[in-house]
């Protein structure tokens, strides 16, 4: 993967990366966000299109307007741009938002709960 990372950054062209905590460790994506980030490195303008379950990845970006947060509401799959939708202050940490349910993408403790019953019952029947 980093060979074609490395590729993308020589050649210019946008590369797709679902989940990149699943091909690297994190560490390492923070140092191929920033190799993407640095115009000494980036020098034909590649773009790295990613998905994430680390929001502490968001950090890493000093503008919103390039960051989507995607999230079941109502029973369909919405897409958000950051800065169109939420009012954050660059001085903040985005990770922290994201924690703190600031963009309603945690996960309902109710309804954890009735899953967890209804799986729970759903065993005891098969057993």
């Amino acid at each position: 993967m980093y060979a074609v990372v490395a590729l993308s950054l020589k050649l210019g062209f946008d590369l797709v990366i679902d989940e990149i905590e699943n091909h690297f460790h994190k560490t390492l994506v923070t140092n191929l966000i920033r190799l993407y980030k640095d115009k000494s490195v980036n020098k034909n303008g590649a773009t790295l299109i990613l998905t994430t379950h680390y929001p502490e990845l968001l950090d890493l970006f000093d503008r919103s307007d390039n960051i989507y947060i995607t999230k079941y509401n109502n029973n369909k799959i919405v897409i958000e741009n950051m800065h169109e939708k939420y009012d954050i202050r660059p001085e903040l940490t985005k990770s922290k938002k994201f924690y703190r349910n600031y963009f309603g993408t945690n996960l309902d403790y109710d309804s954890l709960m009735e899953f967890k019953k209804k799986l729970k019952n759903e065993i005891s029947n098969n057993v």
